[in-house]
């Protein structure tokens, strides 16, 4: 769809890219790909292995946009107005609506001026139908004057969209455009309980197919010369509809919001995923950036990523081509090739291995049930496996000191492609890495890679004599790993 040419000729050096993405990883973020064009051209594409060009990637918060343009389809097939009251579509929930929330339009979903805001979450609460508490929960302000950030609200969108058309929504979007713009038959959206799409959060993607959608709002409506949507809808679904300030203070979501699309600088638009999904646009230099990562606990990630691409990149865009750099060319193309996934660094041995390997520790009482754990260390392979008992039973998670290795997460039934419906046998691809941080301190980093993103960090601490453990669980998630989130401690055994 897109062909592939040098940075110099797209108006940018290869020295200024590779320094970007250097500044990135000497950041030790969670990185798995990037990719940048100017028009028609990809200058630039990189994965963070196991991550490939082939590879699904979650989009989280990124969903939302595309569920905007799917109402934008339908507001041109003249199956919606952007006047329509919403509560039109829920006729169920008019006697529980707040009545704040009952002239709530499908405009004022689009651009985050709502009425309300839904505390906790859908999935943490376990909740097995959202709408009801979309609909119930207390208004706070009246509709349509001023914004707040609403993921019920997308959710709520996505819904209305799937009610019209009776099939979910990036089905729907696939059968009205995406497949006219080259789209993976293999898109597809996680869905919640109650069977419609989780609209807020639950895109899966391909990087090239999220970069032909990206291109295709940029350009308008237009795709290889053919209008396929109204311009009008798109121009004002990316322009500033909202101010978005908060506090006063400038950061890189204060530029205005349009219509499930952020803006951003250069009067650019952006579409932002929780972890750093982030897919930037500046028409005025026909320039799109896009990212894929998993900081979603790591919110001082995002500022440092924006403002490097900024100041290293958007502004280094020249309106000419550069002369060609061959030996610069190759530098980054072989360091773009030779990126991993991040690790956790330290020390990968230490006087402590020999002390611990293979020896149990029973523990106390605790919040995460877990009953024993033990370690075992080889060294000279740089691996590892960290044993342990809770309420499911024995596990055994694998690990490689400094370095990754990819695995499965042994706890078994987390929800696969609906949410909060447990699939039974169901076990998490996830990338661990282990670091001594201290002599008596072992650091176990869980990144999950797979439909489901987040982690886990463990630390065990023991005491100078090795007799006494401690260990803390810290889970980097929302929706999964509950029962890895707390503190224990324990006895060795013997």
């Amino acid at each position: 769809m897109f062909k592939y040419n040098t940075p110099e000729s797209c108006g940018i050096s290869s020295e200024v890219l590779e320094k970007f993405v250097r500044h990135i990883n000497e950041n030790g973020y969670a990185m798995h790909s990037i990719l940048m064009s100017r028009g028609e051209h990809i200058f630039m594409d990189g994965y963070w292995a196991p991550f490939d060009s082939e590879s699904m990637y979650r989009m989280n918060s990124v969903t939302k946009s595309f569920v905007g343009i799917a109402v934008g389809l339908l507001i041109e097939e003249g199956r919606l107005s952007e006047d329509d009251k919403i509560s039109k579509f829920f006729p169920e929930h008019a006697e529980k609506t707040a009545p704040l929330a009952r002239e709530l339009t499908v405009g004022d979903l689009l651009r985050m001026r709502t009425t309300t805001q839904v505390s906790g979450h859908w999935v943490y609460d376990r909740l097995m139908d959202r709408v009801p508490q979309f609909f119930e929960t207390k208004a706070l302000r009246p509709h349509d004057t001023m914004f707040k950030y609403d993921s019920p609200g997308s959710f709520v969108l996505g819904v209305i969209v799937e009610k019209l058309t009776g099939k979910p929504f990036i089905e729907y979007m696939k059968d009205r455009l995406l497949r006219r713009l080259g789209f993976s038959e293999d898109t597809c959206c996680i869905k919640g309980p109650d069977g419609y799409s989780w609209g807020d959060s639950g895109l899966l993607i391909k990087m090239r197919d999220l970069h032909a959608f990206a291109k295709f709002i940029m350009d308008g409506g237009v795709y290889n010369g053919e209008r396929l949507m109204n311009e009008d809808f798109l121009r004002r679904a990316t322009s500033k509809l909202s101010d978005t300030t908060v506090n006063g203070f400038k950061a890189h979501n204060t530029f205005g919001y349009g219509m499930q699309i952020w803006k951003t600088y250069e009067d650019g638009f952006a579409f932002f995923g929780m972890g750093d999904q982030l897919v930037i646009c500046v028409p005025k230099k026909q320039f799109i950036f896009i990212c894929t990562a998993d900081n979603q606990e790591n919110p001082g990630a995002r500022p440092v990523i924006m403002d490097l691409l900024y100041h290293e990149v958007i502004k280094a865009l020249a309106d000419e081509p550069l002369t060609e750099n061959a030996e610069a060319h190759k530098s980054l193309k072989t360091y773009l090739s030779g990126m991993k996934l991040v690790s956790l660094q330290g020390d990968a041995t230490a006087t402590a291995a020999k002390a611990v390997d293979g020896v149990t520790y029973t523990l106390s009482d605790n919040s995460m049930k877990i009953a024993y754990i033990k370690i075992n260390i080889d060294e000279e392979n740089r691996r590892g496996t960290l044993e342990y008992k809770n309420v499911q039973g024995e596990k055994c998670l694998h690990f490689g000191l400094c370095e990754n290795v990819i695995t499965e997460f042994p706890e078994e039934g987390y929800p696969d492609m609906q949410m909060n419906v447990p699939a039974p046998g169901n076990k998490y691809p996830c990338a661990v890495s282990a670091a001594w941080l201290e002599e008596r301190k072992l650091g176990i980093r869980v990144q999950m890679i797979g439909r489901h993103l987040g982690g886990l960090f463990i630390a065990i601490g023991f005491s100078d004599d090795y007799r006494e453990v401690g260990v803390h669980m810290v889970k980097n998630t929302r929706c999964f790993l509950d029962t890895y989130n707390g503190y224990a401690a324990g006895l060795r055994m013997g």
